[in-house]
């Protein structure tokens, strides 16, 4: 049980479900809007009191992740606290090679992560979170001091990933870091399986390696293993998944809140939003990235991509 592993925390248990990168306890729990909560946020906003987000997980279901929430539009426009950065997601997306119609998908990350509050902060305040877990900023980075997290992997310094709480472009930029970070798991899982996935199945697929990686792993391992062939696209991949899985004693392989986190995130990226980003200086970041060099590394041959250049 996810109870078991999460109040222990044993380096086994982070290296047998791939945690040291995912996000064990990094959703939003959707909220009922009361007249008490209504006012709670009012004074919030006004007094620029940081939201500590709620979660989802060992401690059972806050609320069904990644599907539209009551008080807020299915479709963009979304809430007035994501809205507001909508200017500059467009310029971080070229700054770093991304794709430009994927503003949405980056706007649904950042709803679904932290509301759009810069402040936010998930672990370690958050239940069900190991001690040396920190998630800060609008796109929710990790940083683990004791098994590595994404900011470990991006080369982000403690320094700068906790400006990623206060400094909307330093958060920006580490948030496009993150997703062409995720955006590499994503490539290279796919090819090691044999798979080539379109828009916005790929996309899924990418903010899946941010919420819980060793789940949508196995999946597809487990499928190729038992069908010869890769699934054809995210759906196929999932209804294997659940149905495979659905009496697994490991309740990371049963969940569901990821799925629907990652399927909701995904879906704003239109089918135009090529996953291979064609030639030049993108596929050579990727490439480096999946090779596993480090952002400093890419730094130093003119990509950009050091955590000191936010």
């Amino acid at each position: 049980m996810i109870a078991e592993g999460l109040t222990r925390f044993p380096e086994k248990f982070y290296a047998l479900h791939d945690f040291s990168l995912s996000r064990t306890c990094g959703f939003v729990a959707k909220q009922v809007v009361t007249r008490r909560g209504m006012m709670k946020a009012m004074l919030q906003a006004m007094l620029l009191i940081p939201r500590r987000r709620a979660r989802a997980g060992s401690l059972g279901n806050f609320g069904n992740l990644g599907s539209c929430d009551p008080t807020d539009s299915c479709s963009p426009p979304f809430d007035a606290s994501t809205e507001q950065w909508r200017p500059l997601v467009g310029p971080a997306l070229a700054a770093a090679g991304l794709p430009s119609q994927l503003v949405d998908f980056a706007l649904a990350w950042i709803r679904i992560e932290s509301d759009g509050v810069l402040a936010s902060t998930g672990c370690p305040s958050a239940p069900g979170c190991p001690s040396s877990l920190y998630e800060y900023g609008l796109f929710q980075i990790g940083y683990d001091a004791v098994n590595g997290g994404e900011a470990q992997a991006l080369g982000i310094d403690w320094n700068t990933f906790v400006a990623s709480s206060t400094d909307p472009t330093v958060s920006m930029k580490l948030g496009m870091m993150l997703i062409q970070h995720h955006v590499a798991d994503a490539q290279a899982l796919l090819s090691a399986n044999g798979a080539v996935w379109s828009s916005p199945d790929f996309w899924k697929l990418v903010k899946g390696m941010h919420a819980l990686p060793g789940q949508f792993k196995a999946y597809m391992q487990s499928y190729v293993t038992n069908n010869g062939t890769p699934p054809t696209g995210w759906d196929d991949l999932i209804s294997y998944g659940q149905a495979t899985y659905a009496n697994s004693s490991n309740y990371n392989l049963r969940r569901t809140d990821t799925i629907d986190n990652a399927s909701w995130v995904g879906s704003f990226a239109p089918p135009s939003a090529d996953p291979m980003f064609g030639t030049g200086s993108n596929a050579l970041k990727t490439a480096a990235i999946v090779a596993g060099v480090a952002a400093a590394t890419l730094a130093a041959i003119g990509l950009g991509w050091a955590a000191s250049q936010a």
